[in-house]
């Protein structure tokens, strides 16, 4: 427990091992890579949300943003931003 004036604050995200000395962490916060594998290609993946979201949005999926300036496509939004930005820049307004 840590306070700081009247407000005592209580961290619960990490317990201590006495018989070990060691920090133990939630599963959810665990950091080690490779945790979580796609069932459908066998990506890896450090976070279940990140596996989650790629099954979701990219595993299987045809790319779905397309370049109204070429036929690069993508599945983020994001990336097609960044592909415009850098492969046509002319197209870019600058404000």
């Amino acid at each position: 427990m840590i306070s700081q004036g009247k407000i005592p604050y209580n961290f619960n995200c990490a317990e201590f091992d006495p018989k070990t000395s060691e920090l133990k962490f939630p599963s959810y916060l665990d950091k080690k890579p490779g945790l979580f594998e796609c069932p459908n290609c066998g990506k890896y993946y450090r976070w279940l949300r990140n596996m989650r979201s790629h099954l979701k949005i990219e595993c299987g999926k045809d790319p779905k943003e397309c370049c109204p300036y070429c036929s690069h496509r993508t599945k983020y939004k994001s990336s097609l931003h960044k592909h415009i930005q850098r492969m046509h820049p002319e197209t870019v307004s600058r404000e």
